[in-house]
Protein backbone atom coordinates (compact mmCIF):
# COMPACT_ATOMS: atom_id res chain seq x y z
CA UNK A 1 0.00 0.00 0.00
CA UNK A 2 2.71 2.53 0.88
CA UNK A 3 4.27 1.75 -2.25
CA UNK A 4 1.46 2.61 -4.40
CA UNK A 5 1.64 6.09 -2.83
CA UNK A 6 5.06 6.25 -3.28
CA UNK A 7 4.56 5.44 -6.63
CA UNK A 8 1.93 7.87 -7.17
CA UNK A 9 3.92 10.72 -6.25
CA UNK A 10 6.96 9.64 -8.39
CA UNK A 11 4.73 9.43 -11.02
CA UNK A 12 3.47 12.96 -11.08
CA UNK A 13 6.75 14.70 -9.44
CA UNK A 14 5.20 15.17 -6.67
CA UNK A 15 7.93 15.17 -3.21
CA UNK A 16 7.41 12.34 -1.09
CA UNK A 17 9.19 10.50 1.52
CA UNK A 18 8.68 9.05 4.83
CA UNK A 19 10.02 6.44 7.24
CA UNK A 20 10.73 2.84 6.89
CA UNK A 21 12.37 0.50 9.64
CA UNK A 22 15.90 -0.30 10.76
CA UNK A 23 17.35 -2.47 7.77
CA UNK A 24 14.79 -1.15 5.03
CA UNK A 25 12.77 -3.85 4.59
CA UNK A 26 9.15 -4.52 3.27
CA UNK A 27 7.38 -7.74 1.97
CA UNK A 28 8.45 -7.23 -1.00
CA UNK A 29 11.93 -6.81 -0.33
CA UNK A 30 14.52 -3.97 0.27
CA UNK A 31 13.01 -0.45 0.03
CA UNK A 32 14.44 1.10 -3.18
CA UNK A 33 15.86 4.31 -2.30
CA UNK A 34 13.77 6.34 -4.99
CA UNK A 35 11.06 6.45 -2.26
CA UNK A 36 13.38 8.62 -0.42
CA UNK A 37 12.42 6.63 2.80
CA UNK A 38 14.65 7.88 6.40
CA UNK A 39 15.30 4.57 7.91
CA UNK A 40 14.11 4.89 11.84
CA UNK A 41 16.58 3.83 14.61
CA UNK A 42 14.98 0.65 15.34
CA UNK A 43 12.85 -2.81 13.45
CA UNK A 44 9.80 -1.98 15.07
CA UNK A 45 6.74 -1.10 12.49
CA UNK A 46 4.79 0.56 15.16
CA UNK A 47 7.41 3.08 15.83
CA UNK A 48 7.81 3.76 12.10
CA UNK A 49 4.10 4.11 11.85
CA UNK A 50 3.57 6.76 14.62
CA UNK A 51 6.60 8.82 12.56
CA UNK A 52 4.83 8.85 9.67
CA UNK A 53 1.19 10.11 11.28
CA UNK A 54 3.00 13.05 13.32
CA UNK A 55 4.82 14.44 10.43
CA UNK A 56 1.91 14.13 8.20
CA UNK A 57 -1.53 16.23 8.38
CA UNK A 58 -3.59 13.58 8.08
CA UNK A 59 -3.75 9.85 7.23
CA UNK A 60 -5.65 8.62 4.21
CA UNK A 61 -6.32 4.46 4.97
CA UNK A 62 -7.22 3.13 1.89
CA UNK A 63 -8.73 -0.52 1.84
CA UNK A 64 -10.19 -3.53 0.01
CA UNK A 65 -12.89 -4.24 2.12
CA UNK A 66 -15.63 -2.64 5.04
CA UNK A 67 -13.53 -3.14 8.34
CA UNK A 68 -9.64 -2.73 8.45
CA UNK A 69 -7.33 -4.79 10.29
CA UNK A 70 -4.29 -5.14 12.15
CA UNK A 71 -1.42 -2.68 10.59
CA UNK A 72 -3.91 -0.25 8.89
CA UNK A 73 -6.03 -0.87 12.45
CA UNK A 74 -3.09 0.00 14.31
CA UNK A 75 -2.51 3.54 11.55
CA UNK A 76 -5.95 4.78 12.59
CA UNK A 77 -4.86 4.04 16.28
CA UNK A 78 -2.14 6.24 16.39
CA UNK A 79 -3.67 8.83 14.17
CA UNK A 80 -6.49 9.34 16.56
CA UNK A 81 -4.46 9.54 20.06
CA UNK A 82 -2.71 11.78 18.35
CA UNK A 83 -5.45 13.72 17.29
CA UNK A 84 -4.66 13.76 13.96
CA UNK A 85 -7.73 14.00 10.72
CA UNK A 86 -7.85 10.48 9.12
CA UNK A 87 -10.03 9.42 6.63
CA UNK A 88 -10.84 5.86 5.45
CA UNK A 89 -11.60 4.88 1.85
CA UNK A 90 -13.04 1.77 0.67
CA UNK A 91 -11.84 0.73 -2.65
CA UNK A 92 -14.08 -2.34 -3.84
CA UNK A 93 -12.53 -4.23 -7.04
CA UNK A 94 -13.81 -3.87 -9.78
CA UNK A 95 -15.79 -0.45 -9.00
CA UNK A 96 -14.76 3.22 -9.42
CA UNK A 97 -14.37 4.97 -6.13
CA UNK A 98 -14.80 9.06 -7.22
CA UNK A 99 -11.74 10.64 -5.65
CA UNK A 100 -13.36 14.02 -5.32
CA UNK A 101 -15.02 13.78 -1.26
CA UNK A 102 -11.50 12.91 -0.89
CA UNK A 103 -10.07 16.21 -2.22
CA UNK A 104 -12.61 18.22 -0.48
CA UNK A 105 -11.75 16.88 2.74
CA UNK A 106 -8.03 17.30 2.44
CA UNK A 107 -8.74 20.75 1.43
CA UNK A 108 -10.83 21.76 4.06
CA UNK A 109 -7.98 20.19 6.00
CA UNK A 110 -5.32 22.02 4.33
CA UNK A 111 -3.48 18.83 4.25
CA UNK A 112 0.41 19.73 2.67
CA UNK A 113 1.85 16.32 3.76
CA UNK A 114 -0.42 13.21 3.54
CA UNK A 115 0.32 9.79 4.84
CA UNK A 116 -1.04 6.76 3.27
CA UNK A 117 -1.57 3.42 4.45
CA UNK A 118 -3.62 0.46 4.32
CA UNK A 119 -3.18 -3.40 4.06
CA UNK A 120 -0.54 -5.38 3.08
CA UNK A 121 -0.48 -6.39 -0.43
CA UNK A 122 -0.28 -10.39 1.08
CA UNK A 123 -2.92 -9.64 2.71
CA UNK A 124 -5.02 -7.93 0.03
CA UNK A 125 -3.59 -8.90 -3.16
CA UNK A 126 -5.41 -5.97 -5.35
CA UNK A 127 -5.21 -3.16 -2.82
CA UNK A 128 -1.65 -1.63 -4.79
CA UNK A 129 -2.92 -1.33 -7.83
CA UNK A 130 -6.96 0.13 -6.39
CA UNK A 131 -4.82 2.01 -4.69
CA UNK A 132 -2.28 3.54 -7.54
CA UNK A 133 -5.14 4.25 -9.68
CA UNK A 134 -7.30 6.06 -6.86
CA UNK A 135 -4.30 7.93 -5.41
CA UNK A 136 -3.21 9.12 -9.39
CA UNK A 137 -6.80 10.34 -10.02
CA UNK A 138 -6.69 12.33 -6.39
CA UNK A 139 -3.44 13.78 -7.11
CA UNK A 140 -4.29 14.93 -10.53
CA UNK A 141 -7.72 16.23 -9.42
CA UNK A 142 -5.61 18.73 -6.43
Amino acid sequence: MDQAALDAAIILGIDHGGFCPLGRRSEWGPIPECYRLEETPWTNYLYRTRLNVLEADATLLLCDRPAITSGTLATRQVAKRERKPWMQVYLPRGEHVSSAGVASWLLEHEVGVLNVAGPRASRSPYISELALAFLLELLVAL
